[in-house]
Parts: structure tokens; sequence; C-alpha cells
């Protein structure tokens, strides 16, 4: 990053983080949205969907990754909790962004849409280890979404995908049977295939939605926290 782009935290502002795909990042902030590059993006790549970055609640039990933006400099600050080692403990950093305004997409959809589904998976992979499950949907959170988890049945690891409403075209989703209109669902076994078969069910549910790829959200669900009251601790108090 260019020494002259510093960061100042006194005039940033909070943002929620889009998918990064094709060096390009979305920034929601102020009820606005814009497209950015990023320099050093396979930095953020990285980082995005592992749980590393700092994340904020949008609704009880569910969170989204977030950002400082500095809108002077064009500054991305990510905050990160990473792991020392496999014998535990972790180290919390501040990791920076050179940004620049993005012209018109370049990329061709499909490529969007491929790259979209491989950080659905990893996003799912790792939400997975952390006993969480994925929600994606578009802008509005509020709107049609596509939840991502597994689950164990005859000690069998499952994966589950489910879609509200049910997506009515497309090949991979079938069609509602009577009362699952509203939602419907897809249960296969846990494996690679597995992994890919959810994310290509979840970019076709948002094609049938009118959702494009850069517009796509991805946020966490902590099933506890949905069931009980709002918890209220943090991580340094134990």
């Amino acid at each position: 990053m260019n020494s002259t782009r510093t960061f100042q935290s006194d005039r940033a502002v909070d943002v929620m983080l889009g998918v990064p795909i094709e060096g390009r990042v979305r920034l929601e902030f102020g009820g606005r949205a814009s497209l950015w590059d990023v320099a050093g993006f396979d930095r953020l790549d990285d980082l995005w969907g592992t749980g590393a970055i700092a994340r904020e609640p949008i609704g009880q039990g569910v969170y989204r990754e977030v950002a400082l933006f500095d809108p002077m400099t064009e500054v991305l600050c990510i905050r990160t909790t990473t792991p020392i080692s496999r014998l535990g403990g972790c180290v919390k950093s501040d990791m920076m962004f050179a940004l620049s305004s993005a012209d018109p997409e370049p990329a061709d959809p499909e490529q969007l849409w491929t790259g979209f589904e491989d950080r659905l998976m990893r996003a799912a992979v790792h939400a997975d280890d952390r006993g969480e499950l994925v929600r994606v949907t578009g802008t509005d959170p509020d709107g049609p979404s596509i939840t991502l988890g597994t689950m164990i049945a005859d000690l069998q690891r499952l994966s589950v995908v489910s879609a509200a409403p049910a997506p009515t075209t497309g090949p991979l989703w079938p069609f509602p049977r009577e009362g699952e209109e509203e939602r419907t669902t897809v249960v296969g076994l846990l494996s690679p295939e597995g992994r890919l078969e959810a994310a290509l069910l979840a970019s076709e549910a948002l094609r049938t939605w009118g959702v494009p790829p850069r517009e796509a959200t991805v946020a966490y669900v902590t099933p506890i926290e949905v069931v009980t009251a709002p918890l209220h601790w943090a991580a340094s108090e134990f």
C-alpha cells in the first residue's frame, strides 16, 4: 500500500463486507453500496469466510463480516483474529488495504458465479467447524434466503440446503410439493461433491430471484443464540 495513503480511525466508517470476487469487494455503509478494486486482493480473499474477520450482529444470532473504511484516503481496515498454532492461542491484528473505485464490471457473469460458489463452499466449511449455519440473501436481509448447514442422522453426516421461498425454476431444485412452497429443503450426503452441490443450489436460487453474484450477501447464524435470549458476553471474559 502506498505510504501516503494512511488510515485514520477517527474519520472511518463502519462497513459491511460483500463477497470478494475477481479482485473486487462490495462495501455497504450508510444505506448505500459501492464496488471497489482491492490492492492486495489475495490477502483479503484468504481471510474472507474463514471466521478470522471481525463480525457484527444484524439480528439475533446472525452476523456479518465488517470492516472500517476511511473515505478520505480510500483505505480499508480489516480487524482479524487468527490462531497462533494448533496448540491454542490467537493474535489480533489490523490489516490495511488500499481501494480504488471500480470501473464497470469487466468479468464474465459465469466467472463471477463460479467465484461466488468457490467462496461460499469455503465459508460453509469454516462455519460448520464453528457449529454455525450460512445464510445467503440478496441485498435485503429479510428477502428470499438460502440456508446451508449440516446434520448427523444414523451416524451419517448430511448436507442440508434450505430455500425460502422454494425456487420454482432451474434443474437442480425439485419442484416444491404441496405445502412446501414457502420453504423447501434438499438433503444429501456430506462430501466434497455435496459441498459443491450445495453451492450450486444456492447460486441457482439466487438466479431465480434475480440476485446477481456481486449482490449476494453471506451471513452466519449461531443456532444457540437464535433459540435463547441475546447473550451479552465477550470472548475476552473467558
